[in-house]
């Protein structure tokens, strides 16, 4: 913009100016307001001025920028023209390149295919082989198949014979060990029977010595005691019966039960004394494990030795009561191993250990 117009602008504006102040003073409007509105406007005025000036510079400077673009856009064009040139060149060398590398792909290609056809003919002959040797490794996978199988049974029964056998080992043992202990349980059977007929045959002696003595007596002692000995003779089967049967209850001759000899422990004072860890030079651990019917068999028979040994003691306790008044008592309390403590513990230690 030129200082003309701008001078023009200016006078404009101030006639502008004084015209609205004449026009504000014609409607009595006070000269200090005025003023104050003059002083505003110049004030505007001057901002105006100012962007003014500074939208001319910032338009200079945009003018110069956009100028120095389009030089710098001619000259791209022109370089991209020679690019476009060159390019068109390359490309018509490209074309006859290209229609070369087309034939020669095109024979190439024939090639290929001839070859791709003799490849398809072998590996369809390869196929056919794989096929043979599949068909041949499924057969032979079979035969493992069964094979296996058949060392798995072969195994199953070779492991299955090898536990009948451990058993029938461990059975032989256990038959052993209970031959030994029904052997010696015999031999003890046999011990206590000939206790039993010295117990019985002592008893009967000390009568017949007693009878002989009281002979010597005055008649009316010696009938008496000769009918009291024959009551008592009389009583004799009566505890010889309940001997044999083993489990019949024992009597006196007034028919009262007898009382149990101080010569038999029962089976708790037993246990008691054999459960103790130090009670066996034998461990319980060193011990082999019996089968239910070897320990049924073996309490059966220490069963039967202890009926026995109460069926004797209740004999000589009524041999006792049948022993003349007369007759001393220490003679009756015969000490043998058949009823001893010691005995009958060891017996029921062996069974507790056995079992």
């Amino acid at each position: 913009m030129s200082a003309v117009e701008v001078d023009s602008k200016s006078v404009f504006i101030d006639d502008s100016m004084n015209d609205a102040i004449e026009a504000l003073r014609s409607y009595g409007v006070d000269s200090r307001m005025i003023n104050e509105l003059k002083v505003a406007f110049a004030k505007r005025i001057e901002e105006c001025q100012f962007e003014l000036e500074e939208f001319q510079e910032s338009s200079r400077e945009l003018e110069q920028e956009l100028e120095t673009q389009l030089t710098f856009c001619e000259k791209r064009n022109k370089e991209l023209e020679e690019n476009n040139a060159r390019l068109q060149y390359e490309n018509e060398a490209l074309r006859s390149k290209l229609l070369k590398l087309s034939d020669e792909s095109q024979r190439q290609i024939l090639e290929l295919q001839k070859e791709l056809g003799e490849s398809q003919a072998s590996n369809e002959r390869l196929t056919r082989c794989i096929r043979e040797l599949e068909q041949s490794n499924d057969d032979l996978e079979r035969a493992k198949r069964a094979l296996a199988a058949s060392l798995e049974d072969f195994e199953q029964r070779l492991n299955h014979q090898i536990e009948r056998n451990v058993l029938l080992e461990n059975e032989l043992g256990e038959k052993e060990e209970l031959e030994v202990v029904v052997q010696r349980l015999k031999d003890e059977a046999r011990d206590l029977r000939s206790e039993l007929m010295v117990q019985q045959q002592q008893p009967f002696s000390s009568l017949v010595n007693e009878t002989r003595r009281s002979s010597c007596l005055p008649i009316s002692n010696s009938n008496n005691n000769n009918n009291s000995f024959n009551l008592n003779k009389s009583r004799v089967p009566t505890t010889t019966t309940s001997l044999s049967s083993g489990t019949e209850t024992p009597s006196t001759p007034n028919g009262t039960p007898v009382k149990q000899s101080r010569f038999f422990h029962p089976p708790s004072s037993l246990k008691n004394n054999s459960i103790t860890p130090n009670s066996s030079p034998v461990s319980q651990q060193s011990l082999p494990m019996l089968s239910p019917s070897t320990r049924i068999s073996a309490l059966n028979i220490v069963s039967d030795l202890l009926r026995k040994v109460g069926a004797l003691e209740s004999k000589l306790a009524s041999c006792r009561n049948i022993v003349p008044p007369g007759t001393p008592k220490n003679r009756s309390r015969v000490s043998s191993p058949l009823t001893s403590p010691s005995t009958l513990k060891d017996i029921g230690r062996e069974v507790v250990h056995k079992e």
